[in-house]
Parts: structure tokens; sequence; C-alpha cells
């Protein structure tokens, strides 16, 4: 793992903080974030995903999102979308961004 990517976990986690029961766990060549046992969250670089429903895919798009596709891989992960930058400095909302993901899981 390169420090970028380590630098920008310790970030997430952070902001994060506030739900219960998350975990980080390596995957690929970065992590998934956990609520209990169902993954709802990707960080890959300096990038987090979240994962979505059509419902919550909507705000994604209209911020201009893509979905997760995995280093080597062809098949995207076309659930999983890219949490805008504005939203990760902004701790609340990020939290709101991840409990939403995290009920599409459930």
């Amino acid at each position: 793992m390169n420090l970028r990517t380590k630098i920008f976990k310790d970030l997430i986690e952070e902001q994060l903080a506030s739900i219960p029961d998350i975990t980080f766990r390596r995957l690929f060549s970065g992590f998934g974030i956990y609520s209990g046992e169902a993954i709802f969250g990707l960080i890959h670089g300096d990038k987090l995903y979240f994962h979505t429903e059509d419902e919550s895919r909507t705000r994604y798009k209209k911020c201009g999102s893509t979905f997760f596709i995995a280093p080597g891989s062809k098949k995207p992960l076309k659930n999983y979308y890219e949490v805008p930058p504005s939203i990760i400095e902004q701790r609340k909302e990020l939290v709101a961004w991840a409990l939403t993901a995290i009920a599409t899981r459930k």
C-alpha cells in the first residue's frame, strides 16, 4: 500500500468515526469499508466509493461521479460510485452519505 492511500484512509476513518461498528479491511490495493459484515465502501488511491442503488445513485451522477473499476479489471463495479471531494470535506454530510450507503446493503 502506498503512503497516499494510507493517509487518505486515515482521513476517511477519522471522518466516519461516529458510525458504530465500522471497520476498514485491505481489499485490492486499497481498503473495503464495512458496517458489520456488509461492505459499503471502497478506498482506492485517494478516492472513496460508496455502494449505491438506483435511488441513491442519482445524486452521485448529478455530481459527475463515476463507478469503480478495479485495477487490471475490465469489469466495473457499477454499484460503487465515487464520493465527491466536496462531500468528503464535510464530516456531517459524509456521514449522511455513508449511512445511506450502509442502508443499501441491508
